[in-house]
């Protein structure tokens, strides 16, 4: 049977994500790489939003959502916090690389915080990308 190993969502905000992610994320176990981008041009929309399904803090590690993750890309999406993202990674050991656009890691870096920070954890990728 095929397995997803790459998922890519494009949406103009993460509610609707945020609605069915539960349900998405169990049905593919397998998923290696995650794409979470906001396509709507007027501003970019804080991470917390997009990857709370991803940090299921309550939860125990045989429960966590995609258990396998390696790659998380960010299209759109700022920075606020980033030891939110650092969960990410700490509830996944195969994971090793965030990747953000490089108007999302501008705008993030204006929040007053150590984006390179997060290089300690993983590799951080800044991509050419849209500048909204």
């Amino acid at each position: 049977m095929p397995q997803l190993l790459t998922l890519y969502i494009s949406a103009r905000d993460p509610h609707g994500f945020n609605k069915v992610a539960k349900t998405l994320l169990a049905a593919a176990p397998n998923l290696e790489r995650l794409c979470l981008m906001q396509n709507q041009q007027s501003a970019y929309t804080s991470h917390g939003k997009w990857i709370r399904p991803l940090l299921c803090e309550e939860q125990d590690s045989e429960m966590v959502p995609c258990p396998q993750l390696v790659v998380l890309r960010l299209r759109g999406i700022t920075i606020t916090r980033w030891d939110d993202l650092r969960k990410v990674g700490s509830r996944r050991p195969a994971f090793k690389t965030l990747s953000v656009d490089s108007g999302g890691w501008e705008q993030s870096g204006g929040e007053n915080q150590d984006l390179n920070a997060l290089r300690q954890c993983f590799d951080v990728v800044v991509e050419d990308g849209p500048k909204f």
